[in-house]
């Protein structure tokens, strides 16, 4: 499936890091032992010979946790049918009302033949996929449906859906559709390509643009769909609605994001504009001021977001904008050094104040726009007296406004002023486990901060809230110890993650301290074995160039540099590691 994927994209980081390499037969047989169970024979052999989880229908299937005690997996597990029959809604033959009087009555008595199905129903399966929303997808491992695979949609009294027979008909089924998807993408990709078109292509309406650009959803190379649009640019009398939607696609939609590209376009509309009705042309003007906010043109920017202030449209009139433009007015502003102008727009007169959008405009500076500084001016702003009442109190949630200032200062490296905005947001939030000290953590190793990294896991593990993802808390630790020097512990946190679910990130991760060590020979142990497991992980490739350089052979360090930048590595990663600036000119 890699191998298709990489014809004509790149490997999605959710295939790179969410794989986890095969149990050991010994420490599978302990986790058998210690349930009392015997596990389906083509779930074992996959656990053993392919991979624990990792790759699969939605996020992945779900690792099997060595470490964790699963309950009652030896009991068998529920009839379905009968389960189907007495606890599935149907509104056919019942409203809401009646099946929920139905079904307490039935689960009133605990000694009952009903409510045994019904707590049968957790009993004796492994959950092999979290669909989202409630819903999962089981593997039945005691009982008589042993190694059968449902969908478990109880959590909206939908009942149970038989899937597969076993685990390989299950997993085999899914792969082998992903591949014929991915194949036929690649073909349609590849013929396409390969005609040459120096004419000027033709759409007559926006079902022919869609088809076309479907052709290169997920693939790596949008080069042929740009090289058409600027064709398309001389065309004469192209339909309104086909123009609308190629902006559409260029602001919009995140594959084909070309914000210089999408203005040609939107002025090739506005050299009509007389024909266009005000509340058409409205949201044509904000999405122009968003492409302008795009390229970091803010005059422009806020010129289109005025001119469209003064246009009337259904549900916003004269001097309204939707929020996502209003924000975008108060972050050109922001950047022309309009403080006050921004500040009036989201926060006075009172009466009118916008908190709401003005929190997500400070989102939107630290998690779309990377402007940290503005972020920590734009909190200070709203911290302002226009959210105190009259008694001196907030009268709004400020906990996030909070939280993204001490976001905002690790990144700008100013950990005093984080610890006091943090102090601030524990004082609002009574429960811990509502303040994210894991994601804090993460950030301050990524700004080099690795001791209070190291403080604020240590937050983070002392919450039940941390239980189901120790194994990326110890990786975590390993990394701090292994960047501030103490390879001999860094190791020691990797080998715990990863023995934990057999996470491929932190078995890799060894590979460099394995290194400073000169413990060559398990660095390349560790590179073989993932090479054997996953040829196509970029992050193997990288972490082993170092052994290279070590051994004074930059060539070879450089190729695999190269094999690692064309498995999707991004290349910032390369250049902000010091260790390899002595070949970096070279790759």
């Amino acid at each position: 499936m890699k191998a298709k994927i990489l014809e004509h994209s790149k490997i999605p980081s959710t295939l790179q890091d969410n794989q986890y390499l095969p149990i050991p037969e010994a420490s599978l047989s302990q986790f058998e032992s210690k349930h009392h169970i015997e596990l389906p024979h083509e779930y074992r052999q996959f656990l053993l010979h392919v991979n624990n989880g990792g790759i699969g229908p939605a996020k992945g299937i779900i690792p099997l946790d060595l470490g964790h005690f699963y309950e009652n997996l030896d009991l068998p597990w529920t009839n379905p049918s009968q389960y189907n029959q007495l606890f599935r809604y149907d509104g056919n033959s019942e409203n809401e009302e009646e099946f929920d009087d139905r079904v307490d009555a039935l689960l009133d008595d605990e000694d009952s033949v009903e409510c045994k199905i019904y707590d049968a129903k957790d009993h004796g399966t492994i959950t092999l996929v979290d669909n989202g929303c409630g819903s999962t997808t089981i593997l039945v491992v005691s009982g008589d449906r042993k190694g059968e695979i449902w969908l478990d949609l109880t959590v909206n009294e939908d009942g149970l859906v038989f899937l597969a027979k076993n685990f390989l008909e299950w997993h085999l089924s899914w792969l082998q559709a992903q591949v014929e998807k991915i194949s036929e993408k690649n073909q349609a990709i590849s013929e396409r390509i390969s005609i040459r078109e120096p004419s000027i292509p033709h759409f007559s309406n926006t079902k022919s643009l869609h088809a076309f650009l479907g052709i290169f959803k997920g693939g790596a190379n949008k080069e042929p769909v740009f090289d058409m649009l600027e064709r398309l640019l001389q065309a004469n009398n192209l339909p309104k609605d086909v123009i609308l939607a190629i902006v559409d696609y260029l602001v919009e939609n995140p594959e084909f994001k070309n914000y210089s590209l999408a203005l040609k376009f939107i002025d090739i509309a506005l050299q009509d504009f007389q024909h266009w009705e005000p509340s058409a042309l409205k949201p044509l003007l904000c999405t122009k001021g968003k492409a302008h906010v795009g390229i970091q043109e803010y005059v422009q920017a806020k010129s289109c977001f005025d001119n469209a202030l003064t246009l009337e449209m259904p549900h916003f009139p004269k001097g309204t904008l939707k929020d996502e433009h209003l924000r975008l007015l108060a972050l050109s502003l922001l950047c022309l050094e309009r403080h006050d102008e921004a500040e009036s727009l989201l926060l006075r007169p009172r009466e009118t104040m916008d908190i709401e959008n003005a929190v997500f405009l400070l989102m939107d500076l630290y998690e779309k726009f990377k402007d940290f500084e503005r972020t920590l001016l734009w909190g200070e702003l709203l911290l302002g007296s226009t959210l105190l009442d009259e008694n001196g109190k907030y009268e709004y949630n400020v906990s996030p406004i909070y939280l993204y200032l001490t976001y905002a200062s690790i990144r700008m490296g100013n950990t005093v002023d984080a610890e006091k905005y943090l102090e601030q947001l524990s004082q609002i939030e009574q429960n811990p486990q509502n303040i994210p000290y894991g994601q804090i953590a993460l950030i301050l190793f990524e700004e080099g901060f690795y001791k209070k990294s190291l403080q604020f896991l240590d937050m983070y593990a002392s919450l039940p809230i941390s239980r189901n993802v120790s194994y990326w808390v110890d990786n975590l630790r390993g990394c701090c110890y292994a960047d501030m020097g103490n390879h001999k512990k860094g190791i020691a946190h990797f080998i715990k993650s990863f023995n934990g679910n057999g996470w491929i990130v932190p078995y890799c991760n060894l590979i460099r301290p394995y290194i400073h060590l000169n413990k060559l020979d398990k660095a390349q142990q560790v590179f073989d074995d993932i090479l054997k497991f996953d040829p196509y992980y970029s992050w193997n490739y990288y972490q082993f160039s170092l052994y290279h350089i070590k051994e004074e052979n930059p060539k070879k360090a450089l190729d695999l540099l190269q094999k690692a930048l064309g498995l999707g590595l991004d290349i910032k990663v390369i250049k902000e590691d010091k260790e390899l600036a002595s070949i970096i000119d070279q790759l």
